[in-house]
């Protein structure tokens, strides 16, 4: 969710009550809409960082690797 903050800017479910998020991520599984012009590699990134298995989530150290093939503007 941090690396969707940084590449938007803004605050996740702004609109959302706090007590309601939690359900919204956990039992809905819903997540943010990742902009269309964010670079392909980041977005996948932020794609992986979200797989509901942990076991199926990066790594730090891949997570650090797979930023390294971002370019930011």
């Amino acid at each position: 969710m941090i690396l969707w903050e940084l590449e938007t800017g803004e605050k996740p479910f702004k609109n959302e009550k706090a007590s309601s998020v939690y359900h919204l991520l956990m039992n809905e599984k819903l997540r943010p809409k990742i902009p269309e012009n964010t670079n392909k590699n980041l977005a996948l990134l932020i794609r992986r960082c979200w797989q509901d298995c942990a076991e199926k989530r990066p790594s730090y150290n891949k997570v650090i690797e797979s930023l390294n093939d971002v370019e930011f503007n």
